[in-house]
């Protein structure tokens, strides 16, 4: 979770919020996944596959290299976009009935619903044609966006989001909410790399920001939690054991200290470390408490 994560988070509440396991297969509870759903057994082989579904690398948060992207980078991917497309769509109207808004570039969206001029809280369904404002990210599909004093809600239905690299379609719900120097994200989601035919779920996921103040500005904490999938391998539980800290909102890698743990099946599990710009994969096999395999390596490095 590089910074690019958090600043992203960042300008969605200030726009929404005011300032190889085993078998499996598809299970009709877990939106329109159908990849593998049993938990995976984590090992040495896998453990960095898993730790880029869950955290990524400098690619999946807006690199230049050429690591595939990871079920987290998609997430990002909606998140960018959408923080555009919402702004935009806010700004187009005040009340609407089949109302189209052309991209900047390319396509157009048809806009149904209702947002108060004085409070901007309300609804808004959107339609979206091979839109794009910049000719770089382009939407096609259903996005559904409802807003209240507390809490912001984004719904997805097979929206399809374009860009140079990756293309990925989306299904499911994100939230947001912020209270006092608290910011949370709460995301069900599920997205297939229409490029690769990877899926990915992020099932109950909750991502947590604690800022030093109000003003949601200098040092900050992170959290996550939550259930990640990843097709071709099955599932991992995470939690988070310290928060990683950053210094600023500005700051390219978190201080060393923060810890995620991973937990797979038979008690299997992996602790993921930060060392500040290096992160220290242990992995525990067999479940008895003795992280059998360590590795150092850098964020860069976890690519699929």
């Amino acid at each position: 979770m590089k910074n690019l994560s958090f600043l992203l988070i960042l300008a969605f509440f200030s726009l929404c919020c005011g300032g190889g396991g085993g078998g499996g297969g598809s299970s009709s509870s877990l939106l329109n996944y159908e990849g593998i759903s049993d938990p995976v057994a984590l090992t040495e082989d896998n453990v960095d596959d898993m730790a880029s579904t869950v955290i990524g690398s400098d690619d999946l948060f807006g690199g230049v290299t050429n690591n595939k992207p990871g079920g987290y980078r998609h997430y990002q991917l909606l998140r960018r976009t959408l923080v555009g497309t919402r702004s935009k769509a806010r700004l187009a109207t005040v009340q609407a009935k089949d109302e189209v808004v052309y991209g900047d570039v390319n396509g157009y969206v048809i806009l149904n619903g209702k947002i108060d001029d004085v409070t901007g809280y309300g609804s808004l369904v959107g339609d979206y044609f091979n839109y794009s404002d910049d000719g770089i990210t382009f939407l096609q599909g259903k996005m559904t966006i409802a807003e209240s004093a507390s809490v912001s809600r984004i719904v997805m239905s097979e929206l399809i989001i374009q860009d140079r690299t990756n293309s990925v379609e989306a299904t499911g719900t994100l939230r947001f909410t912020a209270s006092g120097t608290t910011q949370v994200a709460s995301i069900s989601l599920a997205m297939v790399d229409r490029d690769t035919g990877m899926e990915y779920l992020l099932s109950g996921v909750q991502e947590r920001l604690v800022f030093s103040n109000s003003a949601f500005v200098g040092s900050f904490e992170s959290s996550l939690s939550g259930t990640f999938y990843q097709s071709d391998l099955g599932h991992v539980t995470v939690s988070t054991v310290t928060p990683f800290t950053f210094s600023s909102t500005s700051a390219t890698s978190p201080l060393a200290g923060g810890v995620i743990m991973m937990e797979g099946a038979d008690a299997s599990r992996a602790m993921i470390t930060s060392l500040g710009s290096t992160v220290s994969i242990d992995v525990d096999a067999d479940g008895d408490g003795v992280y059998e395999e360590s590795s150092i390596t850098a964020w860069s490095s976890l690519s699929l």
